[in-house]
């Protein structure tokens, strides 16, 4: 096949691929564009480093402070030049994408095993054909790829298991002292102090976790959830969940730490408000009341024996309930319609 038929070709599977075509993109994107965003959607937080800067990037530029910490991570290739205005190519593109989105530790992923990662995801239909020619990149072009590649890192399966009692207090790699009641992870290379949802769809059930800790060290095992994170999903005695789902929500630093509390509001017939939080933050307090009358039969906070109660909360009456302990209360309920229901709410630490 000749140049002039193979440019021909890529130009049209692109413009498969993308929900525009190729000559309406708008032009091409440069490198230091380009760059800034693929990594905008991460929400990551930067850190010191004694990386050696780019040549052609001058501590004044806006972008120095980034462009750096990306070399020294790994995920920018470590050349003396950026050359930030010349045109993305589709190479660089897909290396940054994939090192940018931690799919494999950035030494693995390199333009000799671009072909493996980009058949696993999917992100192009021809991925021979593009390498070969290795186009300009178009921010239309660019967004498609993104797109795709998150996309498909929302919806892969994953396996996951936990660590408790018998580590805490031990070291994390990354200098913290584990505690199994906190909402935290290991991950072999998501970045420290990054926030996660990881999803049960089969059970509808979700936690957010925080990296703190590498691993895990077992094949086919993709996280080591807390005891309290995975006790949030299942059981402690299934030992290892299959089929959940993670979902990368940005560091700490720069994402809302205490989501709004979500409730549950049924009692039978009888309708909570604002229910039972599925999760709170340590100290807070809730007003619960109800459109009929209800009892609180049984409170076990964390590390306490039950407290039962024979005092019934009519209607247009309220019931305070502060959350003193850090992890897991529960709470067993019952409505005028004598209709019972367990709750559990998961404390999360002071600034979660």
């Amino acid at each position: 096949m000749n140049k002039t038929i193979r440019s021909i070709l890529i130009v049209g599977l692109l413009g498969i691929l993308l929900p525009h075509p190729l000559q309406a993109a708008g032009g091409t994107i440069s490198r230091h564009d380009g760059f800034i965003l693929l990594w905008t959607p991460l929400k990551r937080a930067m850190e010191e480093t004694n990386e050696k800067p780019f040549s052609d990037i001058p501590r004044d530029h806006p972008s120095f402070p980034l462009l750096t910490f990306a070399k020294g991570r790994g995920i920018l290739s470590d050349d003396a030049t950026f050359y930030p205005e010349e045109p993305l190519r589709m190479n660089d593109a897909l290396l940054w994408l994939l090192r940018s989105r931690n799919v494999a530790p950035p030494t693995d992923i390199s333009y000799e095993t671009l072909g493996a990662f980009v058949s696993r995801y999917a992100l192009l239909p021809d991925p021979g054909s593009s390498y070969e020619e290795n186009p300009m990149m178009t921010q239309d072009v660019l967004l498609s790829l993104i797109t795709t590649l998150d996309t498909a890192l929302k919806n892969e399966f994953h396996e996951v298991s936990f660590y408790a009692e018998e580590f805490e207090g031990d070291g994390t790699a990354f200098g913290e002292k584990f505690n199994p009641r906190d909402l935290t992870a290991a991950h072999r290379t998501l970045p420290y102090n990054t926030l996660v949802k990881v999803r049960h769809p089969a059970s509808g059930k979700e936690v957010t976790v925080r990296i703190n800790d590498r691993g895990p060290y077992v094949d086919g095992r993709d996280m080591d959830l807390s005891l309290a994170a995975f006790e949030m999903l299942t059981t402690r005695s299934s030992g290892v969940l299959r089929d959940v789902t993670f979902e990368r929500l940005g560091s700490v630093s720069l994402v809302e730490k205490c989501p709004a509390p979500t409730y549950q509001r049924r009692l039978g017939q009888v309708l909570l408000s604002p229910g039972i939080p599925r999760s709170i933050e340590r100290g807070a307090t809730i007003t619960l009341s109800a459109d009929a009358g209800f009892r609180l039969l049984q409170m076990r906070a964390p590390g306490m024996k039950p407290v039962r109660s024979e005092t019934w909360t009519a209607r247009g009456e309220t019931l305070e309930i502060s959350f003193e302990k850090l992890g897991r209360y529960s709470f067993v309920l019952i409505g005028d319609d004598g209709r019972r229901r367990r709750f559990q709410t998961q404390v999360l630490g002071d600034g979660c």
